[in-house]
């Protein structure tokens, strides 16, 4: 007795590359995928063939991205565009509560509302390797912490992934080095190797299959398989010798007073495009807007970069006033303390940051430059916020809320903290509460710390209940054995304060 066997690897000839997007489209999918838009290749809705970049490269290099017509019809021979995944998941722009008149059969109260997404499941045609890492990051990032966010899982939810696997090598590439390609190894429903004559199909998960399933398929034979993996390989020599990652978050943290900083802040016009550009960044502001008579208002987050000037602005004023401490910042967070927040690095080596940085710098060069095996460490003890670098620990449950102080501000010429500014938290009891308006409310805490009491005007306090996040709140007042904070509930974490 013969048992049939289900093939692991399946091939569909080019001139049927139109079934599949068909096919994609199934059940009121929304296919998302790469054009040609305003001179460079975009991530947007697609409905037909002819819309994909068929002939079109990109001739990538540090500060330059521009378009080649080729005289093929390839599809997916191209690096990484300017717009990323993260666009369809993460947007610029969300409104994330909404305020209008009290309803008439309400309590005549006027309460925001959240504002769920209302998306239309996606299919995601043609994602990379490194781009199926930077949606995991994000996933960490952004569902798995203490609080998730839920916008991004609306957009997550459903999400079918047609990733690709790399047959060129962009000049910024940079994947091998960051251990996410150029292979692909899992994070698909369907994964395409591009040939000459059509696409080696595998399936990832049981949606994937039921997509193949009516389509035109045929076994892949052994040698498309082989020119498959040949081009894969290919991929990985022309990006060359990896760089030394191990031990970077380490000898990163180690030099932070390196002069190199300053010689790159000569260069960086702090333009946010690195930050903008990057599949994992997701630093945002919020906003609150209303109409001209008050009868209605919205909360909306938008993208926000640790670039902008004032994105380290705080009462007192700005601790990160010169581009040195900006770039500084974003470097060492993106290649250092991301491990010990999310357990991996925030970067997948898309290269994405240093072919849209306009003055060309090159986040190879200066993470070499800055911390490379052969730059000397400077200390045997490394240390991050305080503590020994180490993984992620879990966040201990306070019985009782806990504030801690913003340090004082100092002006860019005071003399630099030479050590780890540690920012610990001190306990406080809440001993009164008092309504001022609906939404209002007072809380009188007592302490006996005298980092708290010894507190000045226009400072403020984080403020933390047990699994809540910690926002920034505002002293109204100081006692001598405690302090006052006047908290509006304005959002899921001030809301719930007492």
């Amino acid at each position: 007795m013969v048992s049939a066997v289900e093939p692991a690897t399946w091939f569909l000839p080019r001139q049927e590359l139109a079934q599949l997007l068909d096919r994609l489209r199934g059940d009121r999918r929304q296919v998302i995928g790469p054009t040609v838009r305003d001179g460079a290749i975009m991530l947007e809705p697609i409905e037909r063939v002819d819309q994909l970049p068929i002939g079109w490269g990109i001739d990538n290099a540090p500060g330059r991205a521009h378009l080649v017509r080729r005289d093929d019809e390839r599809v997916f021979d191209q690096p990484p565009g300017p717009s990323s995944w993260k666009r369809w998941t993460y947007p610029p722009r969300v409104t994330q509560f909404a305020w209008s008149e009290p309803d008439a059969d309400g309590d005549g109260e006027r309460r925001p509302k959240p504002v769920l997404a209302q998306v239309p499941a996606r299919s995601f045609l043609g994602v990379r390797a490194c781009e199926i890492a930077a949606l995991a990051i994000q996933d960490r990032v952004l569902l798995s912490g203490p609080v998730a966010d839920r916008d991004y899982g609306a957009r997550r939810r459903d999400n079918l992934i047609v990733a690709v696997e790399c047959a060129v090598a962009g000049g910024t590439c940079f994947c091998t080095s960051m251990g996410t390609g150029p292979e692909l190894t899992d994070g698909f429903d369907l994964a395409l190797s591009e040939l000459d004559d059509g696409f080696v199909i595998r399936t990832g998960s049981p949606t994937g299959r039921a997509v193949i399933a009516d389509l035109p398929v045929v076994p892949a034979a052994s040698d498309q398989q082989a020119s498959a993996a040949a081009s894969v390989a290919r991929v990985r020599e022309q990006m060359g010798t990896p760089l030394p990652m191990d031990g970077l978050p380490e000898r990163l943290m180690a030099a932070s007073e390196s002069p190199r900083w300053a010689q790159v802040a000569e260069r960086c016009l702090a333009c946010t495009n690195c930050t903008l550009v990057c599949p994992t960044c997701f630093c945002v502001s919020v906003s609150q807007r209303s109409d001209l008579d008050g009868a209605s208002a919205t909360t909306e987050r938008s993208w926000d970069s640790c670039f902008t000037l004032d994105f380290a602005r705080v009462a007192g004023g700005n601790f990160r006033t010169r581009i040195t401490d900006r770039y500084r910042q974003w470097l060492t967070h993106k290649f250092g303390t991301w491990w010990p927040q999310f357990g991996s690095s925030g970067c997948v080596g898309c290269g994405r940051c240093i072919a849209w940085c306009p003055v060309g710098i090159d986040v190879r060069e200066e993470t070499m430059a800055v911390a490379g095996p052969d730059v000397a460490a400077g200390t045997s003890r490394l240390t991050a916020y305080g503590e020994p670098f180490a993984a992620p620990r879990p966040v201990p449950v306070a019985p009782r809320p806990v504030v801690a102080p913003l340090p004082a501000f100092a002006p860019p010429a005071a003399p630099r903290h030479d050590g780890p500014r540690p920012m610990p938290w001190r306990q406080a009891e809440v001993v009164d509460t008092r309504r001022e308006t609906r939404d209002v409310v007072t809380l009188s805490l007592r302490t006996n710390d005298p980092g708290l009491l010894a507190g000045r005007p226009g400072q403020f306090v984080m403020a933390a209940r047990p699994a809540v996040a910690a926002p920034a709140l505002a002293v109204s007042r100081y006692h001598p054995d405690g302090l006052e904070l006047t908290v509006r509930a304005a959002g899921p974490a001030t809301a719930q304060m007492p």
